[in-house]
């Protein structure tokens, strides 16, 4: 979680117009005209959102605490990657974390299924669990009464399974108490090599066609009620209610209905959403404008518009060490022309002249030239 918080509500609030406020009270979502963001946002700000290709209006989204602004922006141009194979099966069956807060533990481990001589086994979500930060057990406010689970990163699971290593998910539980230790724990022999992050959605989406991608996807209320031919847009949602931060698997891309959607596995079961996928937006966009003291340590700041997923990140295998650059030597005339007869030697069957002295090919070779002449004179 970043460091910055998003600034508290500005005075410039209350100068907007009466039926802006009116409808964000009602409905939680409403339009604003350009000429008045001034009143929320500077000029550098401003720039940034009309820099993005801006399709339709800006809107406001306010929940009472969280205030955002968001729209529509022009999609990301990948093509190419529209025809590319799915990986859903690759990345196992969809699971259900319960109410334990630890989606960063089941996409960490999703994003190992496509692993060189990985099966389809799921890796222990119980012990990361219990082993990546054990200081965090029993002192995160937001698990329910009596858990022990904790928030974390796909990053530091990741890096766990980097330096520890991580064991296969025992069958039969699947599903734990998150106060007990994990049975798997003395086994940790899954590793990776290293991780890779990208910074913006389009690095994460050119990536994509060769693994799995790692994201967090920015929760509102309203991802908990798509049906399975909704697409997932956020704060752009009216009535909607923002809830933290969830973490995904980028699985592939398609165009529904016209968008061009981001399909995303999920680890709340096959109840939600598509069987447990979501179709996220992948051209809405948003900007924290400000936040109240109730959730300002849970809301990232956004310096800059930022699309619905972000955290961007894989695994690495058998990451190759770097070779040193070899240069090319290059052979005088004369060794060249006898290493390259010599070649043509062993081509044809002739071990013993290729294995003698330079001195022997010479002359054989002299004696074949003084052949040559005899027969062009003749």
């Amino acid at each position: 979680m970043d460091d910055m918080r998003p600034p508290p509500r500005p005075p410039g609030f209350q100068h907007l117009p009466k039926k802006t406020r009116k409808r964000l009270k009602r409905e939680g979502l409403s339009i604003i005209q350009p000429a008045d963001l001034r009143q929320l946002m500077d000029d550098r700000d401003i720039r940034e959102t009309k820099g993005t290709g801006r399709e339709g209006p800006f809107k406001l989204s306010d929940d009472g605490i969280v205030l955002m602004l968001c729209w529509d922006g022009k999609e990301p141009v990948f093509t190419q990657l529209l025809q590319i194979a799915d990986w859903e099966e690759l990345c196992g069956p969809v699971r259900d974390q319960l109410k334990h807060i630890i989606c960063w533990a089941y996409s960490s481990t999703d994003l190992m299924h496509p692993s060189p001589g990985c099966s389809l086994l799921s890796s222990c979500t119980w012990y990361l669990s219990s082993n990546v930060h054990p200081y965090m057990l029993g002192k995160d406010e937001s698990a329910q009464p009596r858990h022990t689970c904790y928030g974390c990163t796909t990053t530091d699971a990741l890096e766990h399974i980097k330096r520890d290593g991580v064991p296969r998910e025992l069958s039969g539980y699947r599903q734990f108490s998150c106060r007990k230790v994990p049975p798997s724990v003395r086994n940790p022999n899954i590793h990776i090599d290293s991780y890779r992050i990208f910074d913006t959605l389009q690095e994460a989406l050119a990536h994509l066609p060769k693994q799995p991608i790692g994201a967090t996807l920015i929760e509102f209320s309203d991802l908990w009620k798509l049906g399975e031919e909704d697409i997932y847009e956020g704060p752009l949602t009216a009535g909607s209610v923002f809830l933290g931060y969830h973490g995904v698997v980028i699985i592939r891309i398609m165009r529904f209905r016209g968008k061009l959607v981001a399909i995303c596995k999920s680890s709340n079961g096959t109840r939600v959403g598509t069987k447990g996928y979501f179709r996220v937006s992948l051209s809405a966009l948003y900007m924290v404008l400000c936040c109240g003291d109730e959730k300002a340590e849970f809301v990232r700041a956004t310096p800059s518009p930022q699309p619905l997923l972000s955290c961007f990140i894989c695994p690495i295998y058998n990451e190759p060490e770097p070779q040193p650059i070899r240069k090319r030597k290059w052979l005088p005339w004369k060794k060249y022309h006898e290493s390259r007869k010599r070649r043509q030697c062993l081509s044809h069957g002739d071990d013993q002249v290729a294995s003698s002295s330079g001195d022997v090919l010479k002359s054989k070779h002299k004696k074949e030239n003084k052949q040559k002449k005899k027969q062009r004179s003749g």
